[in-house]
């Protein structure tokens, strides 16, 4: 056996996610976020070449391209073994790669904790959905899990468009064809142009890169499929922007009002150490409701993390509460919670947990503080033994570019309709003090 073939099993065997072949160095693997030499001794640029060479000869893949361009993705097989994703390319003017380990078998969702809300897309029948995150992230693990739950649930075609082809599914209730570029077709758009003629009911497109694309994978979502998509941004509202700004500005007012009408979830994905040592995925979902609708439409995608917050009996979900939900229950640490969190500077207010109302004010500077008012509820609701429910109220947008709660009757009044508690009229007559009493000083961290 070779030098490679026993350092790929060696990974697989570790369950490594990334193998690392660059000179210099000792042949790497990365398990659960942390890098292990796989090897003692340093690879040099012969040693390097003829390891990628043989690569593409177990690929059985022409170099031409690679030794062209300098670049190359594609992906191979070991029987009895595992998938590989492969990333070629040239450093130092030496060969190098990057391969990705991907396990034959598509793991069982609950296993490696997605979300049942996540899963629930499997149901969608129309529309698009948007899979954000970087490289590295779990977005296609996640894709293959849906589509797994689509094949064994509904009578589809599905096709998948990928480069290269990480998970291979069998056909169940659905047919499944998989097309991947640079193989099967030539590249994204003219694979997803042919696929509206091959009677498809969900088309998973591995990337949307360019404009052209994008237009042509919303004219698919309005004409009856399922379009589920990756974009390799952070978060849902950036993947909004991204669609949006990859259109010249005299376009923008329409693709917008389109994307509004398409659009049915986005969901962002990042993964975190956990306190074993392992990782875990952690998401943001964003539904697409009337409200959000609109603001996508309005070009008012600032509001739009507000809604998201509000949208909690919708099943939405922000960043930050699904970090704040895995630091509570012990999952994570506390320095994990806030390296990262979107916004750490307000997971400080968040002691009381999920237990909790927040009402903040933000200033100019994007500095914080939580006023009497937030105090005096969170600890009457304890008193009153309430417990079970988080609830984070909007911010609305104030003078001078700062935000602030509206200390309202109708702010508790939505708190108490939200968590089906009827409050006592102690804690309603809060509603009506509108006193400006002064800050308290800030909260320790969470």
């Amino acid at each position: 056996m070779s030098d490679l073939l026993q350092s790929l099993q060696d990974a697989v065997t570790q369950q490594a996610s990334d193998i690392f072949i660059i000179a210099g160095g000792a042949m790497s693997a990365k398990v659960d976020g942390r890098i292990y030499p796989l090897r003692e001794a340093r690879l040099l640029p012969p040693e390097t070449e003829a390891m990628v060479t043989e690569i593409y000869h177990l690929a059985n893949r022409s170099m031409e391209k690679y030794l062209r361009t300098g670049d190359d993705d594609f992906s191979f097989s070991i029987p009895s073994l595992a998938r590989f994703r492969v990333n070629a390319y040239r450093q130092r003017n030496s060969m190098a790669a990057v391969v990705r380990v991907v396990s034959f078998d598509i793991p069982n969702w609950q296993n490696i904790h997605i979300l049942p809300q996540v899963m629930d897309i499997a149901n969608l029948t129309s529309g698009m959905i948007l899979f954000t995150g970087t490289a590295g992230s779990g977005k296609s693990t996640t894709q293959a899990c849906i589509i797994d739950k689509i094949n064994q649930t509904r009578d589809c075609h599905i096709i998948t468009l990928e480069d290269p082809i990480e998970y291979l599914h069998r056909n169940n209730r659905s047919i499944i064809s998989q097309r991947e570029v640079a193989i099967d077709t030539a590249d994204y758009l003219s694979a997803l142009r042919a696929c509206l003629r091959q009677a498809p009911d969900v088309i998973l497109l591995g990337e949307m890169r360019d404009a052209e694309t994008i237009r042509t994978a919303i004219t698919a979502a309005e004409t009856g499929h399922t379009v589920i998509a990756t974009m390799h941004t952070k978060g849902a509202i950036n993947a909004i922007d991204r669609v949006i700004d990859a259109f010249p500005a005299e376009q923008q007012s329409q693709i917008r009002f389109q994307l509004a009408t398409v659009l049915r979830t986005v969901v962002s994905q990042q993964m975190l150490p956990d306190k074993t040592g392992n990782v875990i995925p952690v998401f943001e979902i964003m539904h697409i409701n009337n409200a959000i609708r609109g603001m996508i439409r309005d070009n008012k995608n600032y509001q739009i993390e507000n809604a998201i917050l509000s949208g909690r009996n919708e099943g939405m979900v922000t960043m930050d509460t699904s970090i704040l939900n895995l630091y509570q229950e012990g999952i994570i640490s506390k320095e994990t919670a806030l390296t990262f969190a979107d916004h750490p500077e307000l997971l400080q207010y968040m002691r009381y947990g999920k237990y909790s109302l927040n009402v903040l004010k933000r200033f100019k500077d994007g500095t914080y503080y939580e006023d009497f008012f937030a105090d005096k509820v969170c600890k009457m609701l304890t008193d009153y033994g309430f417990t079970g429910l988080h609830v984070m109220d909007n911010f609305c947008p104030g003078a001078g570019g700062t935000y602030s709660n509206d200390y309202s009757l109708d702010m508790l009044e939505q708190f108490s309709d939200y968590s089906g508690i009827a409050l006592p009229e102690e804690i309603l007559a809060l509603g009506d003090d509108d006193s400006e009493e002064s800050s308290r000083k800030r909260g320790d961290w969470i």
